[in-house]
């Protein structure tokens, strides 16, 4: 019998490895795994322990962002810069590329 080389010890450490590569950082484009908006993109805005405030600029704005908890959302590759995240119009624009894609 072959093993694989996975046991709960191991498993762990990747579990913990991925944690630290994901970045919980301003900017970042997620996408939402639970709640009314889930599948939305949207970007976070800024964090605070296990949570995220995040906008799409449609139904949550700059000025009223959705709290959201880390394991309700989905990282992607990308990171905004902060010339995007100024107005709703730009964040709208930046995430209608990522709606497309589906």
């Amino acid at each position: 019998m072959v093993e694989s080389g996975l046991n709960q010890k191991n498993l762990g450490a990747q579990k913990q490895s991925f944690e630290s590569v994901t970045k919980f950082v301003r900017g970042v484009v997620v996408r939402s795994a639970a709640g009314r908006d889930r599948g939305d993109f949207q970007v976070i805005l800024k964090t605070e322990k296990d949570y995220a405030f995040v906008c799409d600029g449609r139904h949550r704005f700059l000025e009223n962002p959705k709290r959201k908890n880390r394991k309700h959302l989905f990282f992607t590759n990308t990171v905004l810069n902060e010339e995007f995240l100024t107005t709703n119009k730009l964040i709208r624009k930046s995430l209608r590329i990522f709606s497309q894609k589906i």
